[in-house]
Formats: C-alpha cells, sequence, structure tokens
C-alpha cells in the first residue's frame, strides 16, 4: 500500500542528520539513548515522529534545536551546522510554558522581543497570527483565563512569530481531552499550510501522527535508531473526516505493526530496570 523508505529521506534536504548518537551518563552505566541516527527532511515537509516511552524522540528534538549537542554524527540546516538555539528553530513543548504575568499578545510576541524587533511591528506580526488562530478577540487576556487548547493555539501562534524554518512539536497536545486534540490538529495544519516551515513532530498518538504527516518515521526502543520511515500518501488539504476512511486506517495498523514489537521491548526493560 505505502512505500517504506530507506533512513534517508530525499536528497537535498533542509535538515540532514547524519550518524547522530547522544549517550548520557547516569551513575556507572552509560545510557545510549539515540544510535546511528541518519534523516533527511526536505524543506517544508511534515514529518511524524513516533516509537514506545524512551526511544529517544525528544532526544532527538532537542539536539536538532541545539538544547543539547550530539556525543557523535552532525546536524545541519540549510548546510549549515547545528551548535546552539537559532531563531531558524521553534519548539513547541508539552506544556505551554506561557509566561502568567503577560497578555497573550505580549507572550506571542517574546521571541520577537529577544530578536531585537520593534515593539510596533512585533504587536503586528502577533495580532495577525492570532487572527488565524482564532485568538483574536484574546489578545489582552492573561493565560489563566485561557482553556489547555487556546493557549497551546497561543503558544503555537509565538512559535510561528519568529518564522521559523524548522517547527520542533514534542508531544503538544498530549494534556488536552480527545475533542479539543482534534480540533488542535487542524489548527495545526491551517497553520502549517499557510506557513510552510517544517515540522518534527513527535506523539505518541498514531493516529494522530498519520493524519499530521506526509512521512511518519518510527523509532526502535532504546537505544533509538530508525525502524521504519514510512510515506503517508493522503490527500492535502485533509480534513478530520479522512480518520474515517480505509486508507487511513491502513496507514495507522501498518505504523502500528512497525512500532508494537518496540512498545513490547520498552514495557520489559521498564518492568527489569524501572522507568526512565
Amino acid at each position: 500500500m505505502s512505500q517504506i523508505n530507506p533512513a534517508l529521506g530525499a536528497p537535498g534536504g533542509d535538515l540532514v542528520v547524519r550518524r547522530l548518537t547522544k549517550v548520557f551518563q547516569t551513575g556507572d552505566e552509560p545510557v545510549v539513548a539515540l544510535d546511528g541516527i541518519d534523516l533527511e527532511v526536505p524543506e517544508g515537509q511534515f514529518v511524524g515522529l513516533v516509537g514506545a516511552s524512551g526511544s529517544g524522540k525528544s532526544t532527538f528534538l532537542r539536539l536538532v534545536d541545539g538544547l543539547t549537542a550530539p556525543t557523535e554524527g552532525s546536524i545541519t540546516i540549510g548546510g549549515e551546522p547545528v551548535t546552539r538555539p537559532g531563531a531558524d528553530r521553534g519548539f513547541v513543548f508539552q506544556q505551554d510554558r506561557m509566561l502568567p504575568w503577560r497578555t497573550v499578545v505580549d507572550n506571542v510576541i517574546l521571541g520577537l522581543e529577544i530578536n531585537g524587533v520593534k515593539k510596533k511591528v512585533a504587536r503586528a506580526k502577533a495580532r495577525e497570527l492570532l487572527q488565524i488562530v482564532g485568538l483574536g478577540k484574546f489578545e489582552q487576556s492573561f493565560p489563566g483565563e485561557l482553556s489547555g487548547g487556546m493557549r497551546q493555539r497561543a503558544n503555537l501562534a509565538r512559535a510561528y512569530a519568529i518564522e521559523p524554518r524548522i517547527l520542533l512539536m514534542d508531544e503538544p497536545y498530549a494534556a488536552l481531552d480527545g475533542q479539543t486534540r482534534e480540533m488542535m490538529q487542524s489548527w495545526l495544519l491551517d497553520m502549517w499550510q499557510e506557513r510552510q516551515a517544517t515540522v518534527l513532530f513527535v506523539t505518541h498518538q498514531i493516529d494522530e501522527a498519520v493524519y499530521l504527516a506526509d512521512r511518519v518515521v518510527v523509532f526502535t526502543s532504546r537505544p533509538g535508531r530508525i525502524k521504519a520511515d514510512i510515506t503517508i500518501d493522503l490527500p492535502r488539504p485533509r480534513t478530520l473526516e479522512i480518520k474515517r476512511t480505509q486508507a487511513f486506517a491502513d496507514y495507522v495498523n501498518e505504523v502500528w505493526a512497525h512500532i508494537e514489537e518496540e512498545v513490547k521491548e520498552s514495557m520489559r526493560l521498564e518492568m527489569e530496570h524501572g522507568h526512565s
């Protein structure tokens, strides 16, 4: 039904990862989180990252963002090596991390302020983005006055405000209820189609990855390696109705077939060594 690609994607991609390995020293025993990751992501592509707990998906995002350094291997964006965080990357975490003492619009302009953009220009851009995510009427509200889904929409606007080349999203909807989560998936696709940044999206929900992504990359249990790279050949733009099609269900089953063995192995390791 679908093509299972080799670990390398299309040549000449905007994001290029070569032999990426990350080892953490915890106590007496080194822990290999990632082992020899090779991946290419063309500019503007949406990639879902799935795998068992502890497979290194979040570590991979932190490496791409420059928040931590690889033990071995390299990461380049547009041919430039990643050595630290930069304005070409935006990070959306599971928790929205909105500053409670700042209004919504002032939260959205935070990255622009850090980058030295004049406040008037920054506010104009923030207001445009808040309109896109349906929060135009809430720009003067404070985060504590918003629902979880609304805060994550504001968080998404803040990430897009700096016009990143790559948007890194680490289980951003995990804390939301099912209905809100589905609506946020639609908001994200609207934003992505409007702005066309490259997206790396970590999730434990296989159906979420299939719905959002052009490709779903499956990580093995620790140490994390790429087990499968599956092209999702579903038409765009996508609406939630596509989740009720047989083609969608087939993709979900295909991804699950790759990940099931890894989940079982991860659970076995957790039982032996405790959750980490």
